[in-house]
């Protein structure tokens, strides 16, 4: 599915010299930053934007990270282009960018947020709940089952962050190593309990919860959680279904090996180490994260113990629960409110 043109709203210039050059706004949910780029219509005011992660942007703004981080290194992020001068009544339409950025488009290293020109009031530059557009008819089962893909995703997602943050404490780091430790990886319950374990160990403030459902044509529905997760479930979603063929080729291929060489019904703890595939189970499974934008793969690894095949099982389980979800966008009956 092609990402779409999308309407942002200006919420603050962060440095101006002579114009505008580096802007916060936001499209929905998602945070944007954007910076001036060069143009040859002299009438233009041309910006490269780019959807910020809530731990991001506050990375940014506590000077852990450059501005340059924000257009470069975060894998789950939209970018843009606009003519700030197209801007009306506090909104602007972007344009989706594919491909390369220019080196000259991106902002300098080192620009720190120290470097701001403008008095900004983060209060409301806040990533919130989600809202999913909701059309077409269902029955209960359905939802149930596209809520519990999306509730997956969700879960294993803000394990990764937790598991990767240095200031999570050691009681809820435990808590996301035993949920992958005490499963035999041999057959479908495995995972079940896995994302089941996942989401009970969430503290209050993480756990995703269902807010608000209307019913209508269309309708939405409205969830709470960890707001920094919201922006990479939205983004690993959306390129999964732009990448579709391509993933679920070598997902198949990949299963079809471990299949024919009876690692599918094999329990984890039974597979050695030294196992002659284990180098080629190890690649084939990075490929395949890789190429959906999966969870950080060295952190799957790390909670898999070094297990090739418990960490390949595990990136399985994530393609199937994003091919189940991304179906019903395929199909029309949810989209993304931004």
């Amino acid at each position: 599915m092609p990402v779409h043109r999308r309407n942002a709203e200006f919420v603050a210039t962060l440095v101006y010299t002579d114009e505008p050059q580096v802007l916060a706004l936001k499209a929905g949910k998602s945070l944007i930053a954007a910076v001036a780029i060069p143009d040859p219509n002299p009438e233009a005011s041309k910006f490269l934007a780019t959807t910020v992660a809530q731990k991001d942007w506050d990375s940014y703004i506590d000077e852990s990270v450059d501005l340059r981080y924000l257009f470069t290194y975060p894998t789950l992020r939209l970018k843009y282009t606009f003519d700030l001068r197209k801007l009306k009544k506090n909104r602007v339409l972007m344009d989706p960018f594919d491909g390369e950025v220019p080196e000259n488009w991106l902002p300098q290293p080192r620009f720190f947020a120290e470097y701001h020109t403008e008095e900004f009031d983060g209060a409301d530059f806040q990533a919130s709940s989600e809202t999913l557009i909701v059309d077409g008819n269902w029955d209960m089962p359905e939802f149930g089952k596209f809520y519990q893909r999306y509730s997956d995703i969700y879960s294993l997602l803000v394990a990764i962050l937790n598991w990767r943050e240095p200031t999570v404490s050691a009681a809820v780091k435990a808590k996301v190593k035993k949920a992958f430790a005490s499963k035999p990886f041999k057959g479908g319950s495995s995972y079940m309990h896995l994302y089941a374990d996942l989401v009970s160990n969430l503290a209050r403030s993480e756990r995703l919860g269902l807010q608000e459902i209307k019913y209508a044509s269309p309708g939405h529905f409205e969830v709470h959680g960890r707001e920094d997760a919201f922006e990479d479930v939205q983004g690993v979603i959306r390129w999964f279904m732009d990448h579709r063929p391509a993933i679920q080729k070598k997902s198949v291929s990949f299963k079809a090996f471990l299949s024919k060489n009876g690692f599918l019904q094999m329990a984890g703890e039974n597979f050695v180490q030294n196992n002659p595939f284990a180098n080629f189970i190890r690649a084939e499974a990075l490929a395949l994260n890789q190429l959906m934008h999966g969870p950080n793969f060295e952190t799957i690894e790390e909670l898999a113990q070094g297990n090739a095949l418990v960490t390949a099982k595990v990136v399985l389980s994530f393609y199937r629960r994003l091919d189940d979800a991304a179906e019903f966008f395929a199909q029309g009956r949810v989209n993304f409110s931004d």
